[in-house]
């Protein structure tokens, strides 16, 4: 029905129809459909009967568009008919099938991202999520994402942005509540992801005014007050609009500054001097020497390898940290592992970890 007021629609019908029902990749079925299965749909949707050379005129048009958008992908036209059937080429920006589940698959098992969230990604992908996914995604430990974090991340996007100062509470999480809380004014630089937390690196104003009271500086006073705070540590936070914001004018100074704090973070605890330690570690059983080593480098990070051939039971390299408490933990950790030899190639840190034994002995 040429006339019919529903006509004019069928061209967003068809396009929308490709988008999300048709699948560029060989997928469950789903990457062809038979012009009797466009019309019954049209029908349906739109609530008329169309013929099948306005059908074919329609797709004409569609592709004359996607060419003119040059978003089409090793492919001229955009829909196109292999035997009786209609199939689409994938776009230069679409996300493949393996794409769209492993960001599903991130979301799903990520605390603090509300795994409805998912929920849209598969609506706006149906055809990467058929039948088979539920039986091959990741299980997902959370019900739901912590609210609280996500408002304090909206409000640290904006003090980024906007170079404004934040009012927070600060504590230790306890049985679902937060205890010890103190008052805290920073000034939030940036953002960091590590080991499935949030953590905001700011400079704390306080120590800052401290710093240039005793006529430090200003840079020096921003480096040395820069400070990290995990998210689900922070209680109630206020924007301060008309507080002073102490941040770095110039963006590559920030971001060195940023980058140097947060390079000699252990578990984001860090100190005020970053160390190269050198460290081997030795082992008769090669598989312990390597799995001994993958558990360390996931933890602190490793700044080179000397001797990178363990099937002679001797693994020789350096790290780049902080002399913070974390990192005695995950040296001892280290050590802990059966019939592992370590060397601290550091006298002040082989010093101060075989102190930190002697204590938890009660030597």
């Amino acid at each position: 029905m040429a006339n019919s007021e529903k006509s004019k629609l069928k061209i967003l019908a068809l396009y929308d129809y490709f988008m999300k029902k048709v699948s560029p990749y060989d997928a469950e079925g789903n990457d062809s459909v038979s012009m009797s299965t466009l019309l019954s749909y049209l029908k349906e949707l739109l609530g008329s009967d169309f013929d099948r050379k306005s059908v074919y005129a329609d797709i004409d048009k569609i592709n004359e568009y996607m060419a003119m958008m040059g978003v089409v992908k090793n492919s001229d036209r955009w829909i196109y008919t292999e035997g009786k059937k209609y199939k689409r080429s994938e776009l230069k920006e679409e996300l493949t099938i393996d794409e769209a589940r492993l960001i599903v698959d991130a979301i799903s098992t990520t605390p603090f991202v509300d795994t409805s969230l998912c929920d849209k990604i598969r609506e706006l992908y149906p055809t990467s999520f058929g039948k088979d996914y539920k039986n091959i995604r990741l299980y997902s430990r959370d019900s739901k994402a912590l609210t609280q974090s996500n408002w304090v991340l909206n409000n640290i996007r904006t003090c980024i942005k906007e170079q404004k100062c934040m009012e927070i509470e600060y504590g230790y999480n306890f049985d679902n509540a937060l205890k010890e809380k103190s008052v805290k004014v920073i000034s939030p630089l940036a953002l960091d992801f590590n080991r499935n937390r949030y953590y905001v690196v700011a400079t704390d104003n306080l120590f800052y005014d401290e710093q240039i009271k005793k006529g430090i500086k200003r840079e020096a006073a921003l480096n040395a007050s820069i400070r990290t705070y995990r998210l689900d540590r922070i209680g109630k936070q206020n924007i301060l609009p008309d507080t002073p914001y102490c941040g770095f004018d110039d963006v590559e100074a920030r971001a060195a500054a940023v980058k140097s704090k947060l390079d000699s973070s252990v578990d984001a605890y860090s100190s005020d001097e970053t160390k190269i330690i050198g460290i081997i570690i030795e082992c008769k059983d090669i598989k312990t020497l390597l799995k001994a080593y993958g558990e360390f480098s996931e933890s602190v990070k490793i700044n080179r390898i000397f001797t990178d051939n363990p099937d002679n039971g001797k693994i020789k390299f350096n790290i780049k940290a902080g002399d913070t408490p974390t990192l005695y933990n995950h040296l001892f950790m280290l050590s802990n592992f059966e019939g592992l030899k370590l060397t601290i190639e550091n006298e002040d840190i082989d010093a101060k970890f075989k102190a930190t034994l002697r204590k938890v002995l009660g030597d």
